[in-house]
């Protein structure tokens, strides 16, 4: 993703590797990890000086009761057969 951005001079889509640079960003785009993380999204989200415009969370679970433990993807099961 990031070699097409370059080729293309694209200025304005950025990636970002400390979560407070997401400050005021037009776009927040959340995929898959962030409930494996403490404190919750929405905490950190408070803690930004400027919201962001839209927030879009994508494959992360989520519960209005208590703590829940999902699995996101299993993989290949296989089970071992015993022969005689």
């Amino acid at each position: 993703m990031l070699d097409f951005i370059e080729k293309m001079d694209e200025k304005r889509i950025r990636f970002a590797d400390e979560f407070f640079t997401a400050s005021g960003v037009d776009l927040f785009i959340v995929v898959g990890a962030i409930h494996f993380f403490e404190p919750k999204l929405a905490d950190l989200l408070c803690r930004l000086d400027r919201f962001a415009r839209h927030v879009i969370v994508n494959r992360s679970p989520f519960s209005k009761g208590k703590d829940i433990v999902t699995v996101q993807d299993g993989g290949l099961v296989a089970e071992s057969v015993q022969t005689s």
